[in-house]
This record gives structure tokens, sequence and C-alpha cells, in this order.
């Protein structure tokens, strides 16, 4: 459902950093932000998974030695 809000979603994203609106990195952000509500309907903590989710897009993905 939330799917149909991407391209709206990537021309905002891509207004606000000031890039051009095809810009790959703007359709990825807004593709993986709106499926994180998908991530969190199925998780048992809703709340941890989004935060895990939006911490992976903020930070990258770091591995523990």
């Amino acid at each position: 459902m939330w799917i149909r809000h991407e391209d709206p979603l990537r021309r905002a994203i891509a207004a606000e950093v000031g890039v051009t609106e095809n810009d790959p990195r703007c359709a990825a952000l807004a593709h993986f932000t709106l499926e994180a509500s998908a991530l969190a309907r199925q998780a048992d903590d809703p709340d941890r998974a989004l935060d895990a989710a939006f911490d992976l897009l903020a930070n990258g993905w770091e591995t523990r030695a």
C-alpha cells in the first residue's frame, strides 16, 4: 500500500538534498523507508524493528567482531 508513495517521496528527497529526481540513492532511500513498515508489521517488537531499519539507513551496516 505504501509503495504507491515511492515516487513522490523520491522526488521530495531529491529536492531536499539538491540532486536530480533520477538519482538512484533517492529511489533506494524512498523504497527502503516505505518498506520498513512491512518489516515492522511482521516483527515481535515493531518499534525496535523500525529503529533498527532507520539506524541502518542512517549509519550503514556495522559488523561486530
